[in-house]
């Protein structure tokens, strides 16, 4: 696979990380503005959202080393 695709591939694998992310906390807010928000689907949002976020950040580490 030639490096434009390659880059390609890693920065839209990146931007899929970060909107699940976004998504999971976005729910959690929306959520909460209702009275009846059930604290337990509140923190497998915030778990879910968490671990996007981990691995969009290890995704940008693992860049990094490739960029050297």
């Amino acid at each position: 696979m030639s490096l434009m695709y390659e880059n390609l591939r890693r920065t839209l694998k990146a931007l899929a990380y970060l909107a699940a992310g976004q998504f999971a906390f976005a729910m959690i807010l929306e959520a909460m503005k209702r009275v009846d928000a059930d604290m337990g689907v509140l923190g497998l949002m915030a778990v879910i959202g968490l671990l996007c976020h981990v691995l969009l950040f290890a995704e940008w580490r693992a860049d990094a080393r490739f960029a050297r």
